[in-house]
């Protein structure tokens, strides 16, 4: 298992969880995913609008596929 800031061996194949499949508040399951390993996540829109946080706390949005 990797923590923040560790490097993972690069296969290729990146990995990402939605919010909505953690429970607890955005921070949280922002900080759970990071400690699992995960390359990135799906924010659940519910989750944003609970969070006291502003939007671009979050860093900037990724691209999408057209």
């Amino acid at each position: 298992m990797t923590g923040p800031g560790e490097r993972k061996e690069d296969t290729g194949v990146r990995t990402s969880i939605a919010t909505v499949s953690l429970s607890g508040p955005l921070t949280e399951k922002l900080t759970a995913a990071s400690w699992a390993g995960f390359d990135g996540v799906e924010i659940f829109e519910n989750d944003l609008l609970a969070s006291p946080l502003a939007p671009r706390r979050f860093g900037p949005a990724a691209p999408t596929s057209a």
